[in-house]
């Protein structure tokens, strides 16, 4: 009779516990910030170059690095809730800075790139919840701009493999975006403050990149500008922390 009193009690406790967790509210805060780290897979790309004619003689090689070249962003996020919906607004930096040694003992054709991405974001999302996962999705507009710095000492030499005269290099490139970014997004509330989620998107943005390349000690500057569309799928691994209040 005790066992059976004790197994009574114990089973009503986990109904009762069972009910009050089905009975919490894990979505009840209309406000949200977040920390957001976007592109932990990302891969870096292969340095690559380019020859600007500085020279009636020689040909300078300026590097730089590609486009696929990148490094993990970390931003800084806030929504604000509503029973089925969420205003969004994001601010995000990456930097990613590398030196290339050559094999000689001086300085000489070392290089140094220097990429500076910013990106700020405002959207509106729709979310559909369940216990305590939620799916999202809606649209952003992005504006970004990315500034790209390479140095590099040059040597140039004849034949003979005598030095001709070194020169300093700098090339910089600054590049604006803007456009729209459809996304899906899913999220887990570890608590009612406390949630982690991941989500993709499509970029789809127009840009303008203005680059040019100076050599120190002389007057003459070449540059050049490009105007395109670009779409791309991202990012490469996104994670997200939130606090809820």
């Amino acid at each position: 009779m005790k066992r059976i009193t004790i197994l009574s009690m114990m089973a009503i406790l986990f109904c009762q516990l069972s009910f009050a967790q089905e009975e919490t509210n894990y979505f009840q805060m209309k406000n949200e910030i977040n920390v957001q780290v976007d592109d932990i897979f990302a891969k870096q790309g292969m340095l690559d170059y380019y020859y600007y004619n500085l020279d009636y003689n020689y040909d300078y090689p300026i590097y730089y690095y590609n486009d696929q070249m990148n490094a993990p962003a970390i931003g800084i996020g806030y929504k604000h809730h509503f029973s089925k919906s969420a205003i969004r607004l994001k601010g995000s930096l990456s930097i990613f800075t590398r030196n290339f040694e050559n094999s000689k003992d001086d300085d000489s054709d070392d290089i140094f790139i220097g990429i500076y991405n910013e990106r700020l974001s405002a959207g509106y999302e729709l979310h559909q919840n369940w216990g305590r996962t939620q799916i999202f999705f809606g649209l952003d507009a992005v504006i970004g701009l990315q500034t790209n710095v390479s140095k590099q000492k040059m040597i140039t030499t004849d034949y003979n493999g005598n030095t001709i005269q070194e020169l300093d290099g700098k090339y910089i490139a600054a590049n604006f975006s803007y456009g729209l970014q459809p996304f899906l997004g899913f999220k887990y509330m570890i608590s009612p403050k406390f949630s982690v989620s991941t989500e993709y998107h499509i970029l789809m943005e127009r840009f303008v990149s203005k680059s040019k390349v100076k050599i120190e000690g002389r007057d003459d500057e070449e540059g050049s500008k490009t105007v395109g569309f670009t779409t791309q799928f991202g990012p490469k691994g996104q994670i997200t922390f939130s606090y809820h209040f």
